[in-house]
């Protein structure tokens, strides 16, 4: 199909099957990503919430349990319960907070530095299978589209 065949087709979708196609889209980037972590044998180890923790925990480098719900959008017992698993797994640990001592710092293992390469990789690999379907407008589009979706979605829960 051509682009401009695709852009008619577009035009011809009503606002009502725009969030079911943001679901289907998000459900096949998911399967993509599933496939892609297979080919480094980690998606029987990490479902995509356990991977979402890990990924803010890395971006972050070491921060309060209470910051990461805050970051995740989910309750602090939630976190407690993935954080609980990830550290049996040994992916995370746990330190005393220098500053409070009622609270506690959370920071990646050294034995799961590898598997959030491997992850990158994994991401990585379907960004440019995606993002080079785009032109480089297209792909400015869509960030900005994205960004502001999210920002305007973020601001509605505070």
């Amino acid at each position: 199909m051509s682009n401009s065949e695709m852009s008619l087709k577009l035009e011809e979708i009503p606002v009502s099957e725009i969030l079911p196609l943001l679901f289907k889209v998000s459900h096949f980037l998911q399967q993509e990503f599933e496939y892609e972590l297979s080919l480094y044998d980690l998606q029987k180890q990490l479902t995509g919430s356990r991977i979402r923790v890990l990924l803010e925990i890395s971006e972050a480098g070491s921060l309060r349990m209470n910051e990461l719900a805050s970051r995740l959008g989910i309750k602090a017992r939630t976190v407690t319960q993935f954080i609980d698993v990830l550290e049996a797994e040994n992916y995370i640990k746990r330190l005393p907070d220098p500053i409070d001592r009622r609270a506690t710092i959370i920071e990646l293992s050294e034995e799961v530095k590898p598997i959030i390469k491997k992850i990158d990789k994994a991401s990585k690999s379907i960004l440019d299978k995606f993002m080079n379907l785009l032109t480089e407008k297209e792909q400015s589009e869509l960030k900005k589209i994205l960004l502001k979706l999210y920002f305007l979605g973020s601001q509605d829960k505070k």
